[in-house]
């Protein structure tokens, strides 16, 4: 398959100039953790090697969603009918009650 042929030609490339790589490496690390890339103040973790995709997993990856998203909307109308239903998240008064809000 073609991206076997770009994970490798990555590879090679580190494998070719270690050095480099990793004061490349490092110079991301620096600009991401002074970047706003953060959550709860942590930096985001990220990975150095990139990811390649086919048309055909990028289909995949939309199918998934859809089919998530699907189950999620179901989940979501059953909790906004059903009190019996909410019970099992064992949610607080509060968050049930914010939850439930209209938001217009």
């Amino acid at each position: 398959m073609y991206l076997n042929h770009f994970f490798l030609e990555y590879e090679n490339i580190v494998k070719d100039f270690p050095e480099q790589c990793r004061q490349d490496y490092q110079s991301i690390i620096s600009r991401v953790e002074n970047s706003s890339a953060k959550f709860q103040g942590e930096t985001i973790p990220f990975l150095y090697q990139p990811m390649f995709f086919t048309h055909g997993d990028i289909l995949a990856f939309a199918k998934l969603t859809n089919i998530v998203m699907g189950i999620l909307d179901k989940v979501v109308e059953k909790y906004l009918a059903s009190a019996e239903f909410r019970k099992k998240f064992g949610f607080s008064p509060l968050l049930e009650e914010l939850i439930l809000v209209d938001p217009g």
